[in-house]
């Protein structure tokens, strides 16, 4: 019997309107299904039915995604997001310094400690200010974390504008802002190559434009590590999202999953220079797994939860065919 994939699509897509518009069509498709003679006539009639769900799906998207936007913020989301974005930026800014001096983290940057504290202050602080060029990345997932205090809270309107933003904030930071700031940190302690254009100091734009003329492969491997940044910080803050459907989460679990997987990151294609391109990849993809097994997981923890209270009475519809 067809109709089980559509109906988790409606459930997934159109929630409020599923009983009421998704389900009679499904209703309707399952039963022309069963009437219709095998072959063309049947075929003939679930090609009509899937057009008719589509075109409501696609209705129903689009007021969706309209009323999400003239809705109101919701500011507890936004009140717990900020704090936490700010702590994992500028908790960087410790870990360099103690990393530069124990040598225990992947954010190891000066390799030891006299060859950081022995540089003018200028060039210190302009070290620990271009952090912020790839920090961002990684504030994401505690700031997903604090966003969702509900383990069964669902995703919303809001949570999709705060991805939208963290998304432009990441883009702005590693495409123009961070490599402005990392060329000025390095020419303030004369590792500045005059003359000679770098691509780890150049915005996105020039690093796309040198790529399309096909300059040297430096410049593909940079537009390369920009990209595999943006997917880092998407998929870390779905995966944010998903470790708080697990368990509420608390200081200490959001700082533990931060550096965690922070650390993997940087240790598994981070520090990439003259690697494949493929090679910059390998931290995305397992982040990747990590988000479909947490997604796995919070749907197990979420089935055990009591059902919500049943929505009032509706006008009787057709009886749609789950199993």
């Amino acid at each position: 019997m067809p109709g089980q994939l559509l109906h988790r699509i409606a459930l997934r897509v159109c929630r409020d309107e599923t009983d009421r518009v998704l389900e009679p069509l499904i209703a309707d498709l399952q039963r022309e299904w069963s009437d219709a003679r095998p072959g063309s006539a049947r075929a003939f009639a679930l090609a009509r039915a899937y057009a008719s769900f589509w075109f409501a799906v696609t209705a129903c998207s689009i007021r969706t995604i309209a009323r999400g936007v003239v809705s109101p913020i919701d500011r507890e989301m936004t009140t717990a997001a900020t704090p936490a974005f700010l702590c994992g930026v500028f908790a960087i800014v410790i870990l360099r310094v103690s990393g530069s001096i124990l040598g225990i983290t992947g954010l190891r940057i000066f390799g030891n400690s006299w060859g950081y504290w022995h540089r003018p202050l200028s060039a210190i602080a302009l070290g620990e200010l271009q952090t912020v060029g790839w920090s961002v990345v990684f504030a994401m997932l505690p700031a997903f974390m604090c966003i969702r205090r509900d383990p069964n809270r669902r995703w919303d309107a809001t949570a999709s504008r705060i991805l939208a933003a963290a998304v432009v904030i990441v883009v702005v930071f590693v495409g123009w802002l961070g490599p402005a700031l990392f060329g000025a940190s390095e020419h303030a302690q004369g590792f500045f190559l005059n003359g000679r254009a770098q691509p780890a100091f150049a915005s996105i734009t020039t690093v796309i434009r040198m790529v399309r003329n096909h300059s040297h492969a430096a410049w593909s491997h940079e537009l390369d590590h920009r990209l595999t940044s943006i997917a880092t910080a998407l998929l870390l803050s779905l995966i944010g999202w998903q470790l708080s459907a697990i368990r509420r989460p608390s200081i200490g679990r959001v700082a533990f999953w931060w550096f965690v997987l922070m650390e993997f990151v940087l240790f598994s294609g981070g520090y990439a220079i003259n690697q494949a391109e493929w090679q910059q990849w390998r931290a995305s993809g397992v982040l990747l797994l990590i988000l479909l097994a947490l997604h796995t997981a919070a749907r197990w923890n979420g089935s055990g939860l009591s059902a919500p209270p049943a929505p009032p009475d509706r006008p009787a519809v057709p009886a749609f065919v789950s199993s």
